[in-house]
């Protein structure tokens, strides 16, 4: 198969140019919602700079609310993921949950606690994790000894029946179920997400944070996987604070899980999600999945998003200027053989996707972006 997508990795830390294209006339973070950005094309395999996790930011947002009065951002973050905090660097965590985070708060003195609880069962619940504290490998891993892992475990069970409060009833459902997953119940937490947390009707951030374990569970179950990769596709298309860990997480290797997992669709939105996804991947051409999704939805942003992405490949390996093939290059290959790209195999795909770019344009003539789509095509072949 053509494999339009490749590059050359970094080769040593330092500075990078994270906003560098190559000939890119579509630069999708300038003309696509950023909600999409993990699918949007990128030639760096070192440091991709829509590859980062996202969800930090929607759930600091959501403990300013919570706690009811504007906080020092600085603060909550060190308390919710550890981070740097100058102000406040002589400081543990567990210290300013005690003494700093609810000072002057105008919650009840109930409500205070309740949080301050939650708080202190969650840093334990972090040595459960099953990935480095420290990503460089320094202080190694504070793991939990498997002795106090249950007693976790009843402590997290006993604050959920008791509060009466619902963020924090729905946190510490999701809190369990971590903890379940994390300590190596794995059945335990594919029977707790199925008994306390798939029913929830109007599903909030949590439930779908909740629904991305859930996923990766049923992905380590024996003809599991479809339902496994329907779960992630629901979380892609629902909760933007869990977009990256979803896209990447939905890997399908095999037709007969992409045919299982297609039939769990219920609605030719989802069907043609499905598609995007697949498309967006940087070993696929996506012009099949392109030409299914006009046939379901007709014109929609995840065709143009990957359109640009397919034109963005056709220019980041035929364009390159610095390295291998300056510029004058370019311009001997049209001499020889009319065409700006390299050689026949690029040009008979940039033939076929200037056949269904044609017909996508004539069925909307009224939106721009398929007429400068068109004519880019027709330049480069």
């Amino acid at each position: 198969m053509l494999l339009l997508a490749g590059s050359r990795p970094a080769k040593a830390c330092g500075y990078i140019d994270d906003s560098y294209h190559y000939f890119n006339l579509f630069v999708p973070e300038w003309i696509f919602d950023q909600a999409y950005s993990p699918t949007f094309y990128t030639s760096d395999t070192y440091h991709h700079i829509w590859d980062r996790q996202d969800y930090s930011q929607a759930n600091l947002q959501r403990w300013q609310q919570l706690l009811g009065q504007k906080t020092d951002d600085q603060l909550l973050e060190k308390v919710l993921y550890g981070r740097y905090a100058p102000n406040y660097s002589s400081q543990s965590r567990e210290e300013l949950i005690r003494n700093v985070l609810f000072q002057n708060s105008r919650l009840p003195i109930a409500e205070q606690q309740a949080y301050q609880q939650y708080l202190l069962l969650s840093l334990q619940l972090e040595n459960l994790a099953d990935r480095p504290s420290d990503p460089w490998q320094r202080a190694g891993q504070n793991n939990m000894p498997a002795t106090g892992q249950q007693a976790l475990i009843d402590q997290l069970l006993q604050q959920y029946e008791r509060t009466r409060i619902p963020e924090l009833k729905n946190r510490y459902a999701f809190q369990i179920l971590k903890a379940y997953r994390y300590s190596g119940q794995q059945e335990q937490a594919i029977q707790w997400y199925e008994r306390e947390l798939a029913s929830a009707e109007n599903k909030g951030m949590i439930d779908y944070w909740a629904m991305d374990h859930y996923a990766g569970l049923l992905l380590k179950q024996e003809g599991q996987q479809p339902e496994g990769f329907y779960h992630f596709l629901k979380v892609f298309q629902n909760c933007p604070s869990r977009r990256h860990s979803a896209y990447y997480s939905l890997d399908i290797a095999t037709q007969e899980h992409w045919e299982a997992t297609l039939e769990l669709c219920e609605n030719k939105e989802e069907k043609a999600l499905l598609h995007f996804i697949r498309g967006s991947k940087s070993e696929v051409l996506a012009l099949e999945d392109m030409q299914a999704i006009f046939g379901l939805l007709g014109n929609h942003p995840w065709l143009q998003i990957l359109t640009a992405r397919e034109l963005n490949k056709l220019e980041s390996r035929n364009f390159e200027y610095f390295t291998e093939r300056p510029i004058e290059n370019l311009l001997t290959t049209l001499d020889q053989d009319g065409s700006l790209l390299k050689n026949k195999e690029y040009r008979d795909y940039a033939g076929r996707l200037l056949r269904f770019v044609s017909t996508a344009h004539i069925n909307n003539r009224e939106d721009g972006f398929w007429g400068v789509a068109k004519g880019y095509l027709e330049f480069m072949s």
